[in-house]
């Protein structure tokens, strides 16, 4: 089994609380501008009227909108502890998985840490079941982003470079044999079975690193 560093999905989970949070607040706005309308406007004004019905549809819209990016973050945050999982039953301890790390910006999804051919694999996780070519162009902006930030990162703790590998892993993806190579970006994408193999079959890198220390500034521990 792979060592898991920490926990997949913290920052997921947390969002879904604050979205669901957020969608409480509008449900309570919401019907306090109904009930103004129903017991209040009505035998008043008819521009009132009208102006009430605008600003509830508003409410009304977002509620929906929330309601949704709930159930993103929630099918989010299953995707990620599906990988971790995935990964720390296919790993050997060799492999550390790093879930969730936080970076300026945002977070990394997972960093797969190979101690033995010492390099990095960087992971971003989506949920999607299929290849959609719609999103890629967002997906491979923001991977190169963390991967900018990730080399600053090593360079400043090892004092040197390290291989980092960019993937965009879909763990629910029904094509588990999937891959694709993104060479303009250097950007790979991965169902399950693939993304094993990629990990396992890279070529070691004799560089000596102390990976201690680079857990210990990252994780903080």
């Amino acid at each position: 089994m792979a060592r898991i560093i920490s926990p997949a999905a913290v920052s997921t989970r947390k969002l879904e609380i604050q979205r669901k949070n957020s969608l409480i607040i509008l449900y309570i706005t919401t019907f306090v501008l109904l009930f103004i309308m129903i017991f209040f406007i009505v035998k008043v004004n008819v521009w009132a009227i009208i102006f009430v019905a605008f600003v509830l549809s508003f409410f009304l819209y977002n509620i929906i909108i929330f309601s949704k990016r709930i159930d993103d973050a929630k099918i989010g945050a299953k995707a990620e502890k599906y990988l971790s999982d995935f990964l720390d039953t296919h790993l050997s301890p060799a492999y550390w998985v790093v879930n969730d790390l936080k970076i300026k910006y945002g977070n990394i999804d997972c960093l797969v840490i190979d101690t033995i051919k010492n390099c990095v694999f960087l992971i971003e996780i989506k949920s999607s079941r299929r290849f959609d070519s719609s999103k890629i162009s967002k997906w491979i902006k923001q991977c190169k982003l963390s991967e900018k930030l990730l080399k600053n990162i090593v360079f400043r703790i090892l004092g040197h470079d390290v291989p980092i590998f960019t993937i965009i892993s879909l763990p629910f993806l029904d094509n588990q044999d999937y891959f694709y190579h993104f060479e303009n970006s250097n950007v790979w994408m991965f169902g399950n079975r693939k993304l094993l193999e990629f990990i396992e079959g890279v070529p070691k890198n004799n560089n000596k690193v102390d990976w201690y220390k680079f857990i210990d500034d990252i994780c903080g521990k």
